[in-house]
């Protein structure tokens, strides 16, 4: 079995000030080989602020040296928002390009790139 690291940052920004009540965090996320040349990411996200925001999300590849193999931006609730003060569970994937495999990958980074109301 295969250990990558996993770095996760967190954006904190509601349309308020933001308070450790209100913001959007990344709760817990897991990576696994996918089909092919995929990288699987499994997580769930945390919606502290008062109302319901939409979430925008990335997900990136890097090999042992920090170089980016692939990367992708998702909607985890796609056209919807997610609900205030809910959580909401997310599975997406990265594709590699077909000369790179799952053993390459060094860190997989998931990140909160924005939050709208």
């Amino acid at each position: 079995m295969k250990t990558i690291l996993l770095s996760v940052v967190m954006l904190s920004v509601c349309g308020w000030t933001v308070t450790a009540a209100d913001q959007v965090e990344i709760l817990y996320v897991s990576q696994s080989k996918g089909i092919g040349n995929q990288v699987d990411v499994v997580g769930e996200i945390s919606n502290g602020c008062p109302v319901a925001v939409q979430v925008k999300m990335r997900v990136t590849a890097r090999d042992g040296n920090g170089v980016v193999m692939a990367t992708t931006i998702f909607y985890p609730a796609s056209t919807r928002r997610i609900a205030a003060h809910a959580t909401y569970p997310f599975d997406y994937f990265v594709c590699l390009k077909p000369d790179q495999n799952y053993e390459q990958v060094g860190k997989v980074e998931v990140t909160i790139d924005e939050v709208t109301e």
